[in-house]
């Protein structure tokens, strides 16, 4: 009889868990287990999973819910670190805590996988201990340090409110309020949430907001396309741009303007932009996507892409060798801008900087025109492509071993 696997993601936003989840259950499947996946976006998931090229023979399943969305924006009391984050979610509340995590062990002890693999799902992972072996998989921002209390996201951030104290503390009696398996212990640090029995950094250590605290290893990243030999930028048609923006991000109606005064096309996803400027764009002669892009082959095809600083985007245009322009918003995506910026090949805005045309404007022609932009992209792509590890496969075989 097949070992099963259930592949989980709880938190966050953006196709790059789809994508990854998506090649984690193909090599899976490819061994000969069965798949079950259960993702946070039901609606995401079945246009990643059950496009006609993609069909397999897996269970799509909806992640338990908290019932209130992970929010990033700035609020009455900023987010400094990730028990912010969680008690924004509602992690503090003990009986929404308590109702999730019975929710998952009960489908644990009702489908009995074999292994767990989380991506970003603390309360999956709460629920596997002492019941199932778990793999985690994830990058810096989704795996805080387990051996002490959490630190700020910002590497800039010197201090840590009382606020952020305050919250972790009640987040970490909620979770030790909860049943557990007799042979466990409660967990001690509020990070723990987010580790298993192997945990895999899937990330650049440039990208990592906690790199200063001791990590034991970095894997490449591999939710995103094999670019092995990318054509340089000169070999493409440079005058075109891709967009990859929240269809409700400021930038949007400013950078149409910018488009027009340059004379460039671009290629936009904009999930849930407004009718009356998807409209505009595409009267403008830009391209509007209602799926998302190919990356393999629309950052082939450009000279320029722009997007809020997403980690798997950011990934795949450095692999790529593609000039940036970041766009962030939210907190996960300035640290990851700043990053990036370590590479080369690349700008950011935020705050006001967003909605200045004349910035943007400047940066936009210089990113598209430049020589020496251009060669810093590549040389940033040979470097990170010269950094691979194999990853999924060394994810995968660390999972047959454990089963």
């Amino acid at each position: 009889m097949a070992k099963r696997i259930l592949i989980g993601w709880e938190l966050g936003g953006g196709l790059g868990h789809l994508v990854q989840i998506r090649m984690l259950a193909r090599e899976f499947l490819e061994r000969g287990f069965e798949v079950l996946v259960a993702v946070a976006s039901p609606r995401n998931g079945a246009q990643i999973f059950w496009s006609e090229r993609n069909r397999r023979n897996f269970t799509l399943l909806r992640t338990p819910s908290m019932g209130l969305g992970l929010q990033t924006s700035i609020a009455a009391e900023p987010p400094v670190t990730f028990a912010d984050l969680l008690y924004l979610r509602g992690f503090g509340d003990r009986h929404l805590l308590a109702a999730t995590t019975a929710i998952w062990r009960n489908l644990l002890r009702e489908i009995k996988p074999d292994l767990v693999v989380s991506d970003f799902s603390p309360l999956l992972n709460l629920a596997a201990r002492g019941l199932v072996p778990l793999i985690v998989v994830g990058n810096g921002y989704m795996i805080p340090p387990n051996d002490r209390p959490l630190p700020p996201i910002g590497p800039w951030i010197s201090e840590i409110p009382l606020y952020s104290q305050r919250h972790e503390d009640e987040i970490l009696d909620a979770v030790r309020s909860l049943p557990r398996p007799a042979d466990t212990s409660p967990i001690a640090r509020l990070g723990e949430l987010f580790h298993g029995s192997e945990t895999f950094l899937c990330t650049f250590p440039e990208f990592d907001p906690y790199q200063q605290f001791s990590r034991r290893y970095y894997y490449t990243p591999f939710n995103i396309p094999e670019f092995s030999n990318p054509p340089i930028l000169a070999e493409r048609p440079s005058e075109a741009v891709f967009v990859y923006l929240p269809g409700d991000h400021p930038s949007l109606p400013v950078l149409l303007e910018i488009f027009s005064m340059l004379e460039r096309r671009c290629t936009l996803y904009a999930p849930g932009i407004d009718s009356q400027l998807k409209a505009s764009y595409a009267r403008f002669g830009h391209q509007v996507l209602e799926s998302p892009a190919d990356l393999s082959d629309v950052l082939m095809r450009v000279g320029l892409t722009v997007h809020h600083a997403g980690l798997a985007m950011v990934h795949a245009a450095l692999f790529a060798g593609v000039p940036q322009l970041l766009l962030p918003l939210a907190l996960e995506h300035v640290v990851t801008a700043r990053g990036m910026r370590q590479f080369g090949a690349c700008a950011a805005f935020s705050g006001v900087a967003l909605i200045d045309k004349a910035k943007l404007l400047e940066v936009c022609h210089v990113l598209l025109t430049d020589a020496d932009a251009r060669m810093t992209a590549n040389a940033a792509s040979r470097m990170a492509i010269s950094r691979t590890t194999g990853t999924l496969q060394v994810i995968v075989d660390t999972c047959c071993q454990m089963m």
